[in-house]
């Protein structure tokens, strides 16, 4: 289990490594730009700005995408010959990729949190280029990327490629069995009501957990044949 752990975060550090390189160095652009050019240079300034916000917003929504990708990549036909090759267990794959997961985007909130107080000094009353705000809906957020998504897209495919139905036609089938349990995790997503927000939470912990483990029994019990057999 350690050497898979240690493997899933090699394959995250060479993956994101120069994402991670040109947000610092985009961090490093804003962290030394004085607020008070705006009064100088105008709109030239504020272009520049709004550059910089929308890089940074780039970088940060590939960073959450991430979780997806990782759950999903190394499960394709294509690629899973490779990564069989290591001996892992199917069960065994799939945690480190949840631990490797919850490692990116606790990475990734330090970051929103650092382009927050970064973009703060060119925040005014009536233009906000980067905020956040404490509150339920961040949190079930996280928990939806760190989590929810990519249980419910690794759920899908398995579900896809292990069916009689969809095992020749994989994309439609997630797409089909993906879509409603997306739906209904992202109506959920921001309740509205305070009060029911950790019930919620709660609820979207238990669901995955549940999807989780009817992955891997499918997994452990047909995938893997099914791949071999391919």
């Amino acid at each position: 289990m350690t050497a898979t752990i240690k493997w899933e975060f090699i394959k995250a550090f060479h993956r994101l490594r120069k994402l991670f390189v040109f947000l610092i160095a985009l961090f490093g652009v804003i962290w030394i730009l004085p607020s008070g050019w705006t009064d100088v240079w105008g709109s030239p300034f504020d272009v520049l700005i709004m550059a910089l916000w929308f890089a940074t917003t780039v970088c940060l929504l590939i960073l959450s995408l991430y979780p997806m990708y990782n759950v999903i990549h190394d499960f394709r036909e294509k690629t899973y010959a490779l990564e069989r090759g290591t001996g892992s267990p199917f069960r065994n794959v799939v945690v480190a990729k949840i631990i490797v997961n919850l490692l990116v985007v606790g990475v990734t909130g330090v970051c929103v949190v650092a382009s927050s107080l970064l973009f703060e000094k060119f925040n005014t009353e009536s233009v906000h280029y980067f905020s956040i705000s404490s509150n339920h809906v961040i949190t079930l957020s996280l928990v939806d990327a760190w989590l929810m998504s990519p249980t419910i897209l690794l759920f899908a495919y398995i579900v896809a490629s292990t069916g009689r139905v969809f095992r020749e036609a994989r994309l439609i089938g997630t797409i089909m069995i993906g879509a409603p349990l997306a739906l209904i995790n992202l109506i959920t997503s921001n309740p509205g009501v305070v009060a029911i927000a950790d019930e919620i939470l709660v609820a979207k912990l238990l669901v995955a957990a549940i999807l989780l483990v009817v992955t891997v029994w499918l997994g452990e019990r047909r995938y893997e044949q099914h791949v071999y057999n391919a």
